[in-house]
């Protein structure tokens, strides 16, 4: 299943005609993928939150939306009704290592087990060694 995944996204005029379903973030474009801070930056300034139809989702860009979603009582990161989620799933019922990985991916996960970290960290790196860059 992740070998089609990988040949179908790579399929740049197929992407591009399913841009209706991604609405204003299509993260499967070659431009998005050598540089997604423009697009992110983008849809900062110009868009509101928006409904994806593919990813069955609200996408959020600015900051402020994003912490008053994460703070409200009734969202949630549930995507297993989603006729994507069910298709991948059903696709890879005999690969319980890739659907491991779908159901238990950080966009999936909510509460504490979205917040423990995935794996320890790597000896002599702490978090005061990460130097972060801000973009212009």
């Amino acid at each position: 299943m992740l070998a089609f995944m990988q040949r179908t996204v790579a399929r740049e005029g197929l992407m591009r005609s399913a841009a209706p379903l991604f609405g204003p973030l299509n993260p499967f474009l070659p431009e998005y993928r050598a540089d997604p801070h423009v697009t992110w930056h983008r849809l900062r300034e110009e868009k509101p939150p928006f409904w994806s139809h593919l990813f069955g989702a609200w996408v959020f860009a600015r900051y402020d939306d994003v912490l008053e979603c994460l703070q409200h009582p009734a969202t949630s990161c549930d995507r297993s009704n989603l006729a994507l989620s069910r298709l991948i799933q059903w696709f890879n019922r005999n690969d319980p290592e890739f659907s491991g990985f779908f159901e238990r991916n950080l966009l999936m996960l909510e509460g504490t087990d979205h917040r423990r970290p995935a794996a320890p960290p790597r000896a002599g790196r702490g978090v005061g060694d990460c130097r972060w860059q801000a973009r212009a």
